[in-house]
Protein backbone atom coordinates (compact mmCIF):
# COMPACT_ATOMS: atom_id res chain seq x y z
CA UNK A 1 0.00 0.00 0.00
CA UNK A 2 1.17 3.52 -0.84
CA UNK A 3 1.12 6.09 1.62
CA UNK A 4 0.76 8.99 -1.82
CA UNK A 5 -2.08 9.01 -3.39
CA UNK A 6 -3.98 6.28 -4.95
CA UNK A 7 -1.52 5.21 -7.74
CA UNK A 8 0.54 2.50 -7.48
CA UNK A 9 4.35 3.85 -8.42
CA UNK A 10 4.64 0.40 -10.56
CA UNK A 11 6.27 1.71 -13.41
CA UNK A 12 9.62 3.70 -10.97
CA UNK A 13 9.35 0.44 -9.04
CA UNK A 14 9.98 -1.85 -11.32
CA UNK A 15 12.62 0.51 -12.81
CA UNK A 16 14.20 0.88 -9.20
CA UNK A 17 13.73 -3.18 -8.86
CA UNK A 18 15.80 -3.90 -11.92
CA UNK A 19 18.46 -1.45 -10.94
CA UNK A 20 19.00 -3.24 -7.09
CA UNK A 21 18.55 -6.09 -8.72
CA UNK A 22 22.09 -5.71 -10.77
CA UNK A 23 23.76 -3.79 -8.15
CA UNK A 24 23.08 -5.55 -4.79
CA UNK A 25 25.60 -3.91 -2.73
CA UNK A 26 24.31 0.09 -4.07
CA UNK A 27 23.10 0.77 -0.30
CA UNK A 28 26.68 -0.31 1.47
CA UNK A 29 28.05 2.39 2.11
CA UNK A 30 29.04 6.08 0.95
CA UNK A 31 31.00 5.43 -2.17
CA UNK A 32 28.13 2.62 -3.42
CA UNK A 33 26.06 5.41 -2.49
CA UNK A 34 26.89 8.34 -4.82
CA UNK A 35 27.89 5.93 -7.64
CA UNK A 36 24.58 4.64 -7.62
CA UNK A 37 22.85 8.12 -7.27
CA UNK A 38 24.89 9.25 -10.67
CA UNK A 39 24.17 6.13 -11.92
CA UNK A 40 20.14 6.12 -11.29
CA UNK A 41 20.14 10.34 -12.52
CA UNK A 42 21.52 9.07 -16.16
CA UNK A 43 18.98 5.80 -16.27
CA UNK A 44 16.07 7.99 -14.94
CA UNK A 45 16.98 11.12 -17.71
CA UNK A 46 16.66 8.24 -20.38
CA UNK A 47 13.56 6.58 -19.46
CA UNK A 48 12.09 10.14 -18.48
CA UNK A 49 12.92 11.22 -22.55
CA UNK A 50 11.73 8.11 -23.95
CA UNK A 51 8.47 7.16 -21.63
CA UNK A 52 6.85 10.37 -21.31
CA UNK A 53 3.76 8.83 -19.09
CA UNK A 54 6.90 7.17 -16.90
CA UNK A 55 5.70 8.83 -13.56
CA UNK A 56 1.69 8.85 -14.89
CA UNK A 57 1.00 6.08 -12.42
CA UNK A 58 1.89 8.19 -8.95
CA UNK A 59 -0.39 10.84 -7.54
CA UNK A 60 1.66 14.10 -6.77
CA UNK A 61 0.38 17.04 -4.66
CA UNK A 62 -0.17 20.63 -5.85
CA UNK A 63 1.87 22.44 -3.97
CA UNK A 64 2.77 25.88 -5.42
CA UNK A 65 2.41 28.40 -8.11
CA UNK A 66 4.28 31.64 -8.79
CA UNK A 67 3.30 33.76 -12.03
CA UNK A 68 5.77 34.42 -14.43
CA UNK A 69 6.61 36.47 -17.34
CA UNK A 70 6.39 33.86 -20.66
CA UNK A 71 9.40 33.30 -22.00
CA UNK A 72 7.86 34.95 -25.92
CA UNK A 73 7.12 38.09 -23.65
CA UNK A 74 3.65 37.66 -25.05
CA UNK A 75 1.28 37.80 -21.25
CA UNK A 76 1.93 35.34 -18.38
CA UNK A 77 2.67 31.67 -17.53
CA UNK A 78 2.15 30.08 -14.16
CA UNK A 79 4.83 28.06 -12.89
CA UNK A 80 3.37 25.17 -11.32
CA UNK A 81 4.59 22.74 -8.31
CA UNK A 82 3.39 19.31 -7.72
CA UNK A 83 5.51 16.93 -4.91
CA UNK A 84 5.62 13.61 -4.12
CA UNK A 85 6.87 13.20 -0.70
CA UNK A 86 6.51 9.44 0.35
CA UNK A 87 5.97 7.09 -2.25
CA UNK A 88 6.43 3.78 -0.40
CA UNK A 89 5.94 0.40 -1.37
CA UNK A 90 6.64 -1.79 2.33
CA UNK A 91 9.96 -3.06 2.63
CA UNK A 92 10.72 -1.40 -1.08
CA UNK A 93 11.53 1.87 -1.07
CA UNK A 94 10.87 5.46 0.00
CA UNK A 95 10.57 7.77 -3.39
CA UNK A 96 10.69 11.79 -3.55
CA UNK A 97 10.48 13.60 -6.10
CA UNK A 98 9.06 17.36 -7.61
CA UNK A 99 7.55 17.71 -10.69
CA UNK A 100 7.79 21.41 -11.87
CA UNK A 101 6.02 22.65 -15.10
CA UNK A 102 4.49 25.69 -16.94
CA UNK A 103 0.45 26.34 -17.17
CA UNK A 104 -2.10 28.96 -18.55
CA UNK A 105 -3.68 31.02 -16.45
CA UNK A 106 -7.14 28.90 -17.20
CA UNK A 107 -5.11 25.52 -16.46
CA UNK A 108 -3.34 27.05 -13.29
CA UNK A 109 -7.06 28.21 -12.16
CA UNK A 110 -8.61 25.02 -12.31
CA UNK A 111 -5.91 23.38 -9.62
CA UNK A 112 -6.71 23.17 -5.86
CA UNK A 113 -4.23 23.62 -2.96
CA UNK A 114 -2.86 20.60 -1.73
CA UNK A 115 -5.07 17.99 -3.84
CA UNK A 116 -3.72 14.96 -6.11
CA UNK A 117 -3.09 14.83 -9.46
CA UNK A 118 -1.81 12.68 -11.96
CA UNK A 119 0.84 14.40 -14.39
CA UNK A 120 2.91 13.55 -17.56
CA UNK A 121 4.11 15.56 -20.51
CA UNK A 122 7.80 15.84 -22.39
CA UNK A 123 10.30 15.59 -19.76
CA UNK A 124 12.83 18.52 -20.25
CA UNK A 125 15.62 18.08 -17.14
CA UNK A 126 16.15 16.89 -14.11
CA UNK A 127 17.20 19.37 -10.98
CA UNK A 128 20.88 20.84 -11.64
CA UNK A 129 21.91 18.51 -8.41
CA UNK A 130 25.12 16.24 -9.49
CA UNK A 131 23.38 13.09 -8.69
CA UNK A 132 20.04 11.75 -6.74
CA UNK A 133 20.39 11.30 -3.20
CA UNK A 134 20.47 8.15 -2.12
CA UNK A 135 20.18 6.93 1.47
CA UNK A 136 19.39 4.45 4.68
CA UNK A 137 17.17 6.25 6.57
CA UNK A 138 16.90 5.83 10.70
CA UNK A 139 14.80 3.21 10.01
CA UNK A 140 16.78 1.26 7.13
CA UNK A 141 14.87 1.80 4.41
CA UNK A 142 15.85 2.83 1.11
CA UNK A 143 15.10 6.51 0.51
CA UNK A 144 15.60 7.89 -3.25
CA UNK A 145 15.40 11.53 -3.58
CA UNK A 146 15.03 12.27 -7.24
CA UNK A 147 14.62 16.17 -6.98
CA UNK A 148 13.34 18.36 -9.47
CA UNK A 149 12.21 16.58 -12.77
CA UNK A 150 11.18 19.73 -15.44
CA UNK A 151 8.18 18.18 -17.98
CA UNK A 152 6.68 20.50 -20.81
CA UNK A 153 3.39 20.44 -22.12
CA UNK A 154 1.70 19.06 -19.49
CA UNK A 155 -1.16 16.48 -19.30
CA UNK A 156 -2.90 16.93 -15.77
CA UNK A 157 -5.64 15.22 -14.36
CA UNK A 158 -6.94 14.77 -10.91
CA UNK A 159 -6.09 11.59 -8.73
CA UNK A 160 -9.96 11.98 -6.64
Amino acid sequence: MLEEGNADGEKINAFLDAYMSKHPNCFNNDIQRKKTGKELRSLLEKELENSPDFLSDIAVKFASMDKVKSTDNKGYKYLISFTCSSLQKTGKYNISFRIITALDEEEASNLIDNQKYYIQGKFISLSEKESINIRLDVFDDKTIEIGSIFIKEPIVTPAN
